[in-house]
Parts: C-alpha cells; sequence; structure tokens
C-alpha cells in the first residue's frame, strides 16, 4: 500500500527542489551526498554511514523509478548522471510547475514530442498537449 514518500526521499527532493534557487542546475550523487553532511552538521572532507549512504542511493533510485526525478549522463566517472527534479524540467516550459503529477505529463508529452510520436492518435494515457493548445500541430 502506498504511503507516499519516506524521509530519505523528501530529504533528497527538497535538496534538488532548492538547487535552482541557489543557482546550481542538475546534481550529482557525490554533491547530493555532501549537501546532506553539511546538513548533518559535517565539514566537507566527512563521509556518511555506509549504511545510511545505500539507503540514499536506493531513495534516489525509488525516486528515479517512480518518475519524481530524472537524471542526465552516462553514469561514469567523465560523465556522472545529473538528477533534478521533473518539476524542474516541466519550469523549463516557461511556466512554474509545482504539481508533480502534472510536471510528469509535461515530461512525458515533451518526451513523446522529441520523438515525433502523436500522442492525440495514440492510446497512451496522459492529457494531450495538442489537444489543450500548448504544442503546434504538424
Amino acid at each position: 500500500m502506498p504511503r507516499g514518500l519516506g524521509k530519505s526521499q523528501r530529504l533528497i527532493k527538497a535538496i534538488l527542489q532548492n538547487a535552482p534557487a541557489l543557482g546550481l542546475g542538475p546534481l550529482t550523487f557525490a554533491t547530493i551526498r555532501q549537501t546532506v553532511v553539511a546538513g548533518l552538521g559535517g565539514h566537507e572532507d566527512d563521509r556518511l554511514n555506509p549504511t545510511f549512504e545505500r539507503s540514499l542511493k536506493r531513495s534516489l533510485k525509488a525516486l528515479v523509478d517512480r518518475g519524481d526525478v530524472v537524471f542526465t549522463g552516462k553514469g561514469g566517472q567523465s560523465d556522472p548522471y545529473h538528477y533534478t527534479t521533473v518539476e524542474a524540467c516541466a519550469s523549463a516550459t516557461g511556466e512554474k510547475v509545482w504539481d508533480t503529477a502534472y510536471a510528469k505529463q509535461i515530461i512525458t508529452e515533451l518526451q513523446a514530442a522529441v520523438q515525433g510520436v502523436d500522442l492525440v492518435n495514440s492510446d497512451s494515457p496522459g492529457v494531450r498537449l495538442r489537444q489543450k493548445g500548448r504544442l503546434a500541430s504538424k
């Protein structure tokens, strides 16, 4: 039975939501980890307990699996994953979006537009932006 976000998931989402206000873009896991360490009163060279770090990674993965957080990058040392919230991605369209469900719909439709999928004539769920006049017809 779904009960909403857990404590560490809310913490990660709050860190990612506050990043644009601080002039930061998408954050790597190392930056998220250092923010958590600083929030717990640690210094720059301090480390998290390995169990808590593993839990933080699982929470971040769960947020990605839920669709609340999106990432870019290949995941290697030279190109690590950069995480941001779907609300921040959807807000890049010009309007400020705070509702996660609406942001997910915008992201889905933007992905479909980039891939050339016609959502109006497909069976995929969600609000159709072309019907609402947000995207121009081909």
